[in-house]
């Protein structure tokens, strides 16, 4: 799929198979704001993010256009979901949790598989045999007596 000079504005170029077996080149009609999309060039705003067509590139952390009842309109992420903040959660505002508070194992900044160590940060869950003093330290969620299982 491209944008070429053989296509009209609003139409992109695809490469499309016939039943016959033969491959051939059409134009087709660049899609709207939240129709599903693999390229830019598929959408009429030009901006194909998390798979649709969107209003806007959505550049930055805790931002997509995917969001269930505003599909095709960049928006913030909501609160204590991310993919793209390390260890820790988006606040909902559009940015990254960047501490946890001082209770080891806080669910509220960092993200599942991750745990608040008791001084404001958090760190990945530990493997087997590392030493622990609760569960939710352990990539296991099993802390026996001092070690994750």
């Amino acid at each position: 799929m491209r944008r070429g000079t053989d296509c009209k504005s609003a139409y992109y170029c695809s490469t499309q198979l016939l039943e016959s077996g033969a491959w051939v080149n059409r134009c087709v009609s660049d899609f709207a704001q939240g129709h599903s999309c693999q390229t830019d060039c598929q959408c009429m705003s030009g901006h194909c993010v998390d798979g649709v067509c969107c209003n806007s590139d959505c550049a930055g952390l805790c931002r997509g256009c995917n969001m269930a009842g505003n599909v095709g309109v960049c928006s913030f992420h909501i609160a204590d979901l991310d993919k793209e903040c390390g260890n820790y959660l988006c606040d909902g505002n559009g940015h990254c949790r960047t501490s946890c508070s001082n209770v080891p194992c806080d669910a509220n900044a960092c993200k599942s598989s991750a745990f608040c160590d008791g001084t404001d940060h958090c760190h990945a869950d530990l493997a087997a045999g590392s030493p622990c003093v609760s569960g939710c330290m352990c990539s296991s969620n099993v802390c026996n007596v001092v070690f994750c299982q």
